[in-house]
């Protein structure tokens, strides 16, 4: 989330290119994801690069909302590794309720990742980064040889002596 955005609060080491005013925000019901406020982007090319992190594999996730928003407008999602810029996934199609958009896969050699805006028409809510350790696919554990049981060795039994009861 981008807590305190409206009041100048900024995530450390993110940079905002023209989405970086106070006003860049929105704080009205179902215009931000968990928490207000949500970052706006209103004109091409507004992006947010996240600082850098370390590597490792992972799963990207983030909430938008279109306002007024044309379904051919989109998100640029783009991972930073091997020293240059690698489309990641480009988003469009964004409606105009709010949405939890991924589980993307990054690549573990990933250092940094941009959000660029694409304006069509109308105007996009950003919210909720996430970034998470990528969740293990699960792998079939092939079916065990049953173990032989081990057969029973038929040892002689001595014969008892019935012992009558109450005497001896």
């Amino acid at each position: 989330g981008f807590d305190g955005f409206q009041t100048g609060a900024r995530p450390q080491g993110w940079t905002f290119t023209n989405c970086n005013a106070d006003s860049d925000s929105y704080t009205g019901a179902g215009y931000f994801g968990l928490a207000l406020p949500s970052i706006k982007l209103d004109e091409t090319g507004d992006a947010i690069t996240t600082r850098r992190f370390a590597q490792g594999s992972g799963e990207l996730n983030f909430w938008l909302r279109g306002s007024s928003i044309s379904l051919s407008s989109s998100l640029l999602v783009e991972e930073y590794y091997a020293s240059t810029w690698q489309t990641l996934v480009d988003v469009s199609g964004i409606g105009n309720t709010g949405a939890t958009f991924g589980p993307y896969e990054i690549n573990p050699a990933t250092e940094q990742l941009r959000f660029t805006y694409n304006k069509v028409t109308g105007n996009l809510a950003f919210d909720d980064v996430m970034l998470a350790a990528a969740t293990p696919s699960p792998t079939a554990i092939p079916p065990r040889s049953p173990t032989p049981s081990p057969t029973p060795s038929a040892l002689p039994t001595p014969p008892r002596t019935p012992t009558p009861f109450g005497f001896k």
